[in-house]
C-alpha cells in the first residue's frame, strides 16, 4: 500500500493520507468461504490546480 495508508483487517476499510507520489503494487487476498487474490497497480499523483475554480 502507498505510505500513509492502512487497512483495518477486520473491516477491510482503507484509511489515512497518502504521503508519497508514485506507483505501488497492491495485492488483495480474500479468505473464508473460498479464497482468491488479485494484484493491481495503484498510482498516486498530484493533480494540477483547477484553472476555473
Amino acid at each position: 500500500m502507498p505510505p500513509g495508508l492502512a487497512i483495518d483487517p477486520s473491516t477491510g476499510l482503507i484509511s489515512g493520507t497518502v504521503s508519497t507520489i508514485g506507483s505501488y503494487t497492491v495485492t488483495v487476498t480474500a479468505v473464508g468461504g473460498g479464497q482468491g487474490s488479485t494484484t493491481f497497480s495503484w498510482s498516486v499523483r498530484k493533480e494540477a490546480p483547477c484553472p476555473r475554480c
